[in-house]
């Protein structure tokens, strides 16, 4: 008996949703693994009428007959790692040695890769999170990093960072003295005000320009204490994963981010620094291709993306928003603790802008307004940084499809176009294939989708915008997430899920 592999991964930029549609299929396997990435993946989890924010542990580890599983792809955080572990546990959430299995081979985010990664990208300008995971996948391919199994071992923690702390001090100190304009020069002082003085890793040194140095012995007892506390979760994941095949056990391949910020496929240089698809499953888990089932991708029917790079779709341009952002021009509509009064007036302002939007007198900042706001709003859940949203690229997904063998397809946020009169949706480029302009067609909008949970509850024009996206990408939807609860969806015939009406 042979176990089976289903994988689940984003299509366009990340934040599709993604969890919800893991969580809606979760109970159906044994295991679930996370492949690629690192802490700059994130999503809010549901777990008895409490929200839990993850950003590395699969959200398996909530089911307790699931396994939850880190393979070697991930690029690990020890410290995210300690506190989602504490957060859970705090939620009622069991782990123990059993049900959290960390690959031993997982490459670790060191304070210096957050460091690096922070500082550098004041110069190019990617849009990165500042969590580490390119350094740390430099450093990976370079073969000069920390794996989880060397936290175990202080004598190799000691050393590797003894012969390096020569080059790191130079690197930190080039990056911390190079002319840098004005705004840039603010935001490497709150670097070193928010992330290097504070985290303890660094030690007044007048021998240098900068006036500090790095604290290898603080770190190293640092890492080497969170080791302690991870060490009954590490093990060879791929003979773990191998084993439960062979059992006949079933598992869920949890990707972050998505196709087009995949490192090879994306687009680059404003990409992750993983394979984002179904490769990154089969070298992150290390699984044979013959043992996976199912691909599902996953689309958010208003695109959004969190970073600098292109979005031919978009209706505001990253930079602009960012800036706004920063400079505290732009803020969200919807906040935490609102009081009764807030909140009508937040949903009066939204009801306004789609009237505007309805009688074509709204400009691209009140489009993106509304769009950027609609619950449960395009914030970034790692940074909370804003994203910028943009119309449905059916040729890009097409595309993604493609390269990731995708056999069933994951909508959420068809609720977007609710009460809207019409929206445009991407099916062409006017050099052909991705490049030049975007070419659109019209659609029309629907009554509320909420309350639908088969295809035949769905109001027409829902259903038309749905046979478009089935028709331009040449695959089946399985599921339509059509709210942001567990039992807002729809499993089409094409889903394992799916039951078909009684006579």
């Amino acid at each position: 008996m042979t176990g089976i592999v289903d994988i689940i991964i984003g299509l366009i930029f990340g934040d599709e949703g993604k969890g919800k549609i893991v969580e809606a299929v979760a109970n159906d396997y044994d295991a679930a693994a996370r492949f690629n990435g690192g802490p700059n993946a994130g999503h809010t989890i549901e777990f008895q009428k409490q929200l839990i924010a993850l950003h590395t542990i699969p959200s398996a580890i909530t089911h307790s007959n699931m396994i939850a599983i880190i393979g070697n792809g991930v690029v690990i955080s020890p410290y995210d790692i300690q506190k989602e572990m504490q957060d859970l546990r705090a939620a009622g959430v069991v782990i123990n040695e059993h049900n959290l299995r960390i690959s031993d081979k997982a490459t670790i985010i060191m304070p210096d890769h957050q460091l690096l990664d922070s500082l550098e990208d004041l110069i190019r300008n990617v849009g990165t999170t500042g969590k580490g995971i390119g350094p740390a996948y430099r450093d990976k391919t370079g073969r000069d990093a920390i794996r989880a199994k060397d936290l175990l071992n202080k004598d190799k923690l000691s050393n590797f960072y003894n012969e390096r702390k020569g080059v790191l001090n130079n690197q930190i100190n080039y990056l911390l003295t190079m002319p840098l304009s004005k705004e840039l020069e603010e935001k490497r002082q709150k670097v070193i005000d928010e992330k290097l003085i504070p985290s303890g890793l660094f030690v007044k040194d007048n021998r240098y320009k900068t006036g500090v140095r790095w604290n290898t012995d603080k770190f190293i007892e640092t890492y080497y204490n969170i080791g302690q506390e991870l060490t009954g979760h590490l093990e060879d994941t791929v003979l773990l994963v191998k084993d439960m095949l062979s059992k006949g056990k079933n598992i869920l391949a949890e990707g972050a981010q998505a196709a087009r910020l995949d490192i090879d496929h994306g687009t680059y240089p404003c990409v992750t620094s993983s394979l984002c698809g179904t490769a990154g499953a089969i070298t992150g888990l290390g699984i044979p291709h013959s043992s996976i089932r199912d691909v599902t991708g996953v689309i958010k029917l208003m695109e959004s993306r969190v970073g600098e790079g292109d979005f031919s779709t978009a209706l505001i341009n990253y930079h602009q928003l960012i800036t706004m952002w920063r400079n505290g021009t732009l803020k969200p509509v919807f906040k935490k603790d609102m009081t009764v009064n807030e909140k009508y007036d937040a949903l009066d302002h939204m009801k306004n802008l789609r009237a505007k939007i309805n009688n074509n007198t709204a400009d691209s900042f009140e489009t993106y307004q509304y769009y950027a706001n609609l619950p449960p709003g395009e914030y970034g859940a790692s940074t909370g940084r804003p994203r910028a949203v943009g119309w449905l690229n059916l040729p890009a997904i097409e595309h993604a499809i493609y390269l990731n063998g995708v056999n069933k397809l994951a909508l959420t946020k068809l609720d977007s176009y609710v009460d809207v009169d019409k929206f445009p949706v991407c099916i062409g480029f006017s050099e052909g294939g991705l490049k030049g302009k975007p070419k659109y067609t019209i659609m029309n909008g629907y009554t509320d989708v909420r309350n639908a949970r088969k295809m035949e509850d769905l109001p027409p024009n829902a259903v038309e915008f749905i046979e478009l996206i089935e028709r331009e990408t040449k695959a089946n939807v399985s599921t339509i997430s059509v709210g942001p609860m567990h039992d807002e969806t729809i499993y089409t015939k094409h889903s394992r899920k799916y039951i078909a009406p009684q006579n």
